[in-house]
């Protein structure tokens, strides 16, 4: 096993066998309202041998509400964008006849649709065939189908298809090469509510977690990629990071087991510091299970910790500083970051999390509508015993290591443009990736009546607006114009950049809705002929 020393800036990065760039998404127009919805419709639904390391291009920020890299997809490859994540089960990409799906965006990307009539590796699902997830839906018995409700608001649905996907892979002794493999993922035909209405958007998603549908877990059952993947997001302004399927190692790491039989990346808090100060709660045993989210940009507690951290936040600060509410969020009528105190989770193996203020506070400007500005918090209330959940803010600036074979997740904090050593294993009989199966063009039947009936929606998680924390009473000030999100200033000098307002694309804390078993799928997307 050797040890790989890689020079990475940002918007470059490397992954366990496979390297990903990863890019933050930045929006200067976004809004503190457009970062929260993003968050709350993504919560709805959450609740071998290795031949290198999987390297991922990362783009985006906090400020667009979220980091996405590219794969290559197809025969011949077609280059997508796909949102990072960490708590879903499947990949997903926009289909080339989808009705609903977003057709521009404003990041910097070009939007592409896939086609399955370019590719000569396409292959349908069948009900029946083993690679169909085990809760998916069955159309006219015969096509492997999905229909996800995310907070009842919005819908995604389609077919489960595989294809060619293709990585950039860098090897110990420096070289780089490609590898592909063929993936399950869900092909979305049909998108509605406030998924279709972003404008920040990018072709997909690619889903890293425990699931077994999961990039890294099928890249792993293939024997092509370890089940441990890094990231190291940058929280300036910039954006960008680095995202490799393997180990990024730094000797300083802090480990905490997570929560078995999971498919999303669940520890146990154990207590809350501000400013080194623990914090009087008593946290029952759901309260306790923290998603570690990558996706997510605000964080999520329930509700007791968040009055109990409010606070100690707000009796940190000086009473001649007012606290309001605006967009939906809790408030301070102030810039001045440095009078705001640190806070510090901890977890089971003694592991700390240390979160400064640039790391939980978003700026909104002109929030009372004569120009002034406010900090506000970027975690936000749920109901008790829905958990917590940590978003991109809370671990930007730091390299967060999910070991799936170990059972186990670490961290530390780390400069993201700074040089980092990656373990990439080296196996005593490399040999070439799998031939891909024979393609199976056969098209899904063509649907009978156009009468869709849309299956229950699953009931959402209860996220929205937060109610006013106690004991403070904030007044909210007059509709303003949106804000202009921007991070605050970093009060002190720390090893870490300060971050941006971060929203999510994708959805939260509640188990993820599970498809209907006998759906009537939209007659549109049944259109491979």
């Amino acid at each position: 096993m050797g040890v790989l020393i890689l020079v990475l800036l940002i918007l470059s990065s490397v992954v366990g066998g496979h390297v990903l760039k990863v890019e933050r998404a930045r929006s200067r127009d976004m809004d503190l309202k457009t970062l929260k919805n993003l968050d709350t419709a993504r919560h709805a639904r959450l609740l071998q041998q290795v031949k290198g390391v999987v390297n991922f291009p990362v783009g985006g920020s906090l400020n667009d509400g979220m980091y996405y890299t590219s794969v290559g997809l197809g025969s011949p490859p077609q280059k997508y964008y796909l949102t990072i994540d960490t708590a879903g089960t499947s990949a997903f990409v926009d289909c080339v006849i989808c009705s609903g799906c977003p057709t521009s965006t404003q990041l910097p990307i070009q939007l592409q649709r896939y086609d399955p009539r370019t590719s000569s590796t396409f292959s349908s699902i069948g009900c029946d065939d083993p690679k169909c997830p085990s809760d998916a839906g069955c159309y006219n018995n015969s096509a492997c189908y999905f229909d996800l409700i995310y907070g009842g608001a919005s819908e995604i649905e389609g077919l489960f298809f595989s294809d060619i996907m293709h990585f950039n892979t860098i090897a110990a002794n420096s070289t780089t090469s490609s590898i592909s493999a063929s993936i399950i993922f869900g092909c979305i035909a049909v998108m509605s509510g406030h998924l279709a209405q972003r404008s920040n958007v990018v072709d997909g998603i690619m889903t890293f977690s425990q699931a077994s549908i999961s990039i890294n877990s099928q890249l792993s059952s293939q024997g092509l990629a370890p089940n441990v993947f890094s990231h190291c997001l940058s929280g300036d302004v910039n954006g960008g990071g680095v995202f490799v399927l393997g180990e990024i190692v730094e000797p300083n790491m802090v480990f905490t087991s997570l929560v078995p039989g999971q498919n999303l990346y669940l520890a146990n808090l154990q207590s809350i510091d501000v400013n080194g100060q623990a914090l009087n709660i008593q946290l029952s045993s759901q309260d306790q299970q923290t998603i570690f989210d990558f996706g997510s940009i605000a964080s999520w507690f329930a509700q007791s910790i968040f009055d109990s951290l409010y606070d100690a936040i707000q009796n940190s600060i000086p009473t001649s500083i007012q606290s309001v509410t605006y967009e939906g969020f809790y408030c301070f009528a102030t810039i001045s970051s440095n009078i705001f105190p640190s806070i510090a989770l901890n977890f089971g193996g003694g592991a700390t999390l240390s979160v400064n203020p640039s790391s939980y506070l978003l700026i909104a400007n002109n929030f009372d509508g004569n120009g002034n500005s406010a900090l506000c918090l970027g975690f936000f209330p749920v109901d008790d015993g829905d958990g917590s959940i940590l978003g991109d803010l809370f671990l930007a600036d730091k390299i967060v290591m999910y070991d799936s074979d170990g059972q186990r997740i670490g961290w530390v904090d780390y400069n993201c443009s700074s040089p980092m050593d990656i373990i990439i294993p080296s196996p005593p009989n490399p040999s070439p990736p799998p031939s891909p199966s024979p393609p199976n063009p056969g098209p899904p039947p063509t649907p009978s009546p156009p009468n869709p009936s849309p299956p229950p929606s699953p009931s959402p998680p209860n996220p929205g607006p937060p109610p006013s924390p106690s004991p403070p009473n904030p007044t909210p000030p007059p509709s303003p114009s949106p804000p202009n999100p921007t991070p605050p200033p970093n009060p002190s000098p720390s090893p870490s950049p300060s971050p941006s307002p971060s929203p999510s694309p994708s959805p939260s804390p509640s188990p993820s809705p599970s498809p209907s078993p006998s759906p009537t799928p939209s007659p549109s997307m049944f259109w491979f002929r």
